[in-house]
């Protein structure tokens, strides 16, 4: 889960809500709101994580591990995303079918 709990993070927060798209910041904000809860509080991380749904495919992809105690945030625009867990295996399956028979598939 993503959220920011340290206020030495504050800066960092404001820095990339003014550089998120605008139109998702008034729903942020408008959301937060609702729930009385600070736009940069870990329950509002929490609750938005638990209403996502699209969060069960999150299991389906390997994540970096914790750094210093903190899951890793994962903000890469410019590659190919996540590794879904299967991919491993489709890779080996498809070695051994090269194999075997001279061809992947």
């Amino acid at each position: 889960m993503a959220a920011f709990a340290d206020d030495d993070d504050a800066a960092a927060i404001d820095a990339i809500l003014n550089q998120a798209p605008s139109s998702k910041i008034p729903e942020l904000l408008d959301e937060a709101s609702k729930r009385g809860l600070d736009v940069r509080s870990e329950e509002l991380a929490a609750a938005l994580d638990e209403a996502d749904p699209l969060r069960e495919y999150r299991q389906q992809f390997c994540f970096p591990p914790p750094n210093h105690g903190r899951d890793a945030i994962y903000l890469c625009g410019h590659s190919l995303g996540l590794q879904p867990k299967k991919t491993k295996q489709a890779v080996l399956d498809d070695l051994q079918r090269w194999a075997t028979y001279g061809r992947a598939k």
